[in-house]
């Protein structure tokens, strides 16, 4: 039989995982472990730092097997003055913390098993097998850490860019030094890192890769002391951390957010005549009007050469969209810029069996050239829009059209006070429907009003900025108003040029969903996005004959036509919801129903153990008129009586979730007592991780972020949700380490929208398993019986909060595990409070 080697490597790491793990538990407080945390160890803690240095020292040959107590390790270490005797030195007070922690006993066993497995897996060169012990044990090692970075990055980056020989590097927020690892060359790596932990894990990837010759890797603060060598470099390479302000601000360095500042402070440190920055920044970056100025900045300046949209899935830790952006002191073709947009290739494959789409994309990248990925754009034209540097929207066809801007107005919202009360619209209340697209306002109830919440006191077009889906509806003013949520946009419409309704129907059509779906920032897109938008639009005349052209569609005209048909409409609506649905003669009867059916049994019961035998004969006679036994007719009264509360019940769960009081609630401290609570389940099959996205703000303690809504509900949402994971997605016989589960969150605060993601691994989606038919609600059987996932459940609760549940298949790496399902719940939330002032 054939050996599987990789296999067989993979079972020596577990095995010796196994291994050591008893003798990794601390049990004291260690000075690193503080300070590079600001918190205490505690006895369940166990890290593999300790480890990838011992490792190190036995491949190198510095210690030997005469190495029993943690002085003997100490004097094999000053005494070994070969390459990086100085580093070597430097790791081990560093650590000498960690290994005091360890009793003789534990340490002696420990530098044992690690001999050991070095030796089992000798046959590799050194810095191959440190890599794989870095990536094997990622989840321990980079713990708490943002920037553990995919491998697929690094390995894309390494073929993106060319790195000459003799070229400097600097690498600040370098993490675990993956610049310096990854990328080919024989050139001169600078790197910073601020972070102890990721700083002595990189210093020990660097000797084991023999790069100290031509590196340097300080343990320094980027904000406080950037580029400390004061050097001009050829290169500056970084992925700043996502969503960060300074905690230092200067003068001579303006921007606030790190990612701007890096781009200020990169710019100066390029060569006079060369230099080359590649960052790699969240999407939102590319679209945030924060930093809007630096961007003007380097449009500006004509140093903009690409902007590079990452596959999905490529970064892990994060479901987030990624982008590079090369900014080129000495670009090839002045005043463009390359936008390729990755974001159609499905998958990054590692190691050397690319996809000939995937070969096609790092072809571009080195060589732009117009196709269907590339499209080279001026930069008077991103001047047009406004600085956004979203690849996907300069793949916008150019359409024959009038902007909708020429035609419409935002209405400038005035906000409303806390407390009053009002008919407030959200997304759910506007119509998808292509021939009843008027708002009805009789169907909407009063509720209370809050700050977030904005009048409307005119006609006009209302269009929701979140999704694919804009649903455009039209609002007659009749002396009532409404209120709209943050997510809706109320356009006045100039009625001599274009009649409203002609505009609703138009705005729905293929080619006007195209644009926007193109002019989205991740789920939603900016007012200001709508000036981009164009329709077709012929004379005044043509278009109301387009409207009522029974043929195309039929509207009401005049308010005598309109109270009619409404009246009609609302008929047939109580009639269909009578008849059909069921849901008024249920409402009427659900209680008494319930109460039969507990008597009944209680009557039942009783009759079962106290009468039953003592009439037993009387039974089973059965009269002349009667075709069943007196037993059988109460068996069958039974049997009838729980399918008519079973039917009469079957909406509970939506009566629930309406009757279910709402309330303001900070949404974050929500989330984490939620996350606590099933962190702290021990009987979990499955490894629980949260990750918390910041977008656009930086969350302090003193911000936060509130929604309206049931906390009851929402975490029966998410119960839903891991429940189906557990169910569904983890074969059985699974050991719970291979079975995770994720929990994102982030913010959106240009839209006021919390986002809350469930993930997992295990097996995909079924494709042959819709989305839409999952969260259509079934019955318990029968034709339309439901598929058991309690999805529509979900999705009833998202409605009520005014939000909307998402799915995607799309399968990204979250550590070293690959997530193959993403459930979104989305809902509006608002920054309440700053600092104590609304």
């Amino acid at each position: 039989m054939d050996i599987n080697y990789e296999d067989l490597r993979i079972s020596r790491f577990r095995k010796f995982e196994e291994d050591i793990k008893p003798l990794l538990f601390l049990n004291e407080t260690d000075v690193f472990y503080t300070e590079a945390y600001g918190k205490s160890a505690t006895e369940s803690y166990v890290d593999y730092i300790i480890v990838l240095y011992l490792f190190l020292l036995r491949a190198q040959n510095i210690s030997t097997t005469n190495c029993t107590t943690i002085e003997s390790l100490e004097m094999d270490i000053k005494t070994y003055n070969g390459e990086g005797a100085k580093e070597y030195q430097l790791l081990f007070y560093k650590l000498v913390d960690f290994f005091k922690s360890l009793s003789p006993e534990k340490f002696r066993a420990l530098f044992d098993k690690v001999y050991e497995f070095q030796e089992e897996i000798s046959d590799h060169s050194i810095s191959q097998n440190f890599e794989d012990l870095c990536d094997y044990y990622s989840d321990m090692l980079f713990v708490e850490s943002d920037n553990f970075i995919s491998k697929k990055l690094f390995n894309l980056l390494s073929k993106i860019v060319e790195i000459p020989d003799n070229s400097s590097v600097y690498n600040p927020y370098a993490g675990p030094a993956d610049i310096g690892i990854e990328l080919s060359g024989n050139f001169k790596y600078f790197g910073q890192e601020k972070n102890i932990r990721l700083y002595l894990i990189g210093l020990m990837r660097l000797i084991a890769a023999s790069r100290l010759n031509s590196s340097k890797f300080i343990l320094d603060d980027m904000e406080r002391n950037w580029n400390p060598a004061k050097l001009k470099f050829d290169f500056v390479i970084s992925i700043p951390p996502v969503g960060v302000k300074r905690t230092y601000p200067t003068e001579d360095r303006p921007f606030r957010e790190l990612d701007s500042d890096l781009f200020y402070c990169a710019i100066n440190d390029f060569t006079s005549t060369t230099g080359k920055l590649i960052a790699i920044v969240p999407n939102n970056f590319l679209v945030a009007n924060s930093n809007s100025q630096i961007k003007h900045q380097i449009i500006k300046n004509d140093l903009l050469e690409s902007v590079i949209n990452l596959p999905k899935g490529i970064l892990s830790n994060t479901s987030m969209g990624f982008a590079i952006i090369v900014l080129n002191n000495n670009k090839a073709n002045l005043n463009h810029v390359n936008f390729i947009n990755g974001d159609s290739i499905d998958s990054v494959k590692d190691g050397p069996d690319y996809s000939n789409e995937f070969d096609s994309f790092v072809s571009l990248c080195k060589n732009p050239r117009e196709n269907s990925m590339c499209r080279i754009v001026s930069n008077s034209q991103i001047e047009q829009f406004d600085y956004n540097l979203l690849a996907k929207r300069y793949f916008k066809k150019d359409i024959d059209g009038v902007s909708i801007m020429s035609f419409c107005e935002i209405i400038h919202l005035k906000r409303t006070f806390d407390g009053h009360e009002g008919k407030i619209v959200s997304g759910k209340h506007l119509s998808g429907d292509s021939q009843n697209y008027v708002l009805d306002t009789s169907n909407i109830g009063v509720n209370l009003l809050y700050s977030y919440h904005s009048i409307i006191e005119e006609t006009c077009l209302l269009i929701t900025s979140v999704g694919f889906n804009q649903n455009p509806t039209i609002f007659f003013y009749h002396e009532e108003p409404i209120y709209i949520s943050p997510n809706i946009i109320a356009l006045r419409v100039d009625s001599s040029i274009i009649d409203i309704h002609y505009l609703s129907i138009e705005l729905r059509k293929a080619y006007v969903k195209e644009q926007f779906e193109l002019l989205l920032s991740g789920l939603f897109f900016k007012k200001s996005d709508l000036q981009f938008v164009k329709i077709n639009l012929p004379s005044i005349d043509k278009q109301r004959e387009y409207v009522l052209d029974p043929n195309q569609r039929f509207v009401f005209i005049g308010n005598e036509v309109k109270e009619r048909r409404d009246l009609l409409t609302q008929q047939f609506n109580s009639l269909n919801e009578s008849i059909v649905d069921g849901s008024i003669l249920r409402h009427k009867i659900r209680g008494r129903v319930k109460n039969l059916k507990g008597n009944f049994f209680t009557l039942y019961n009783s009759f079962d153990a106290e009468i039953k035998l003592e009439i037993e004969q009387m039974l089973k006679r059965r009269d002349i008129k009667l075709k069943r036994t007196f037993a059988e007719y109460l068996d069958f009264m039974k049997n009838d009586l729980v399918k008519i509360y079973d039917a009469v019940d079957d909406d509970k769960n939506e009566s629930s979730i309406l009757e279910e009081p709402l309330e303001d609630f900070n949404i974050f401290s929500f989330i984490d007592s939620y996350c606590k609570a099933i962190e702290d389940n021990e009987n979990n099959d499955f490894i629980f991780h949260k990750n918390f996205e910041q977008v656009n703000i930086d969350i302090a303690i003193d911000m936060s972020v509130i929604v309206r809504g049931s906390k009851k509900l929402l975490e029966e949402a998410l119960n839903n949700l891991i429940e189906n994971a557990v169910k569904h997605a983890f074969p059985s016989g699974n050991r719970k380490s291979d079975n995770h589960i994720l929990l994102s969150y982030f913010f959106n605060e240009q839209d006021s929208v919390v986002v809350i993601i469930i993930s997992n691994s295990g097996l995909e989606w079924p494709h042959s398993f819709s989305f839409e038919h999952a969260i259509k609600k079934g019955f318990s059987s029968g034709a339309n019986k439901g598929d058991g996932t309690g999805l529509w459940y979900v999705n009833e609760i998202a409605k009520r909060h005014e939000g909307k549940l998402l799915f995607s298949s799309q399968s990204y790496i979250f550590q070293r595990f690959e997530m193959v399902t993403r459930l979104t719940i989305s809902l509006p939330g608002e920054i309440y409070k700053i600092n104590g002032n609304e």
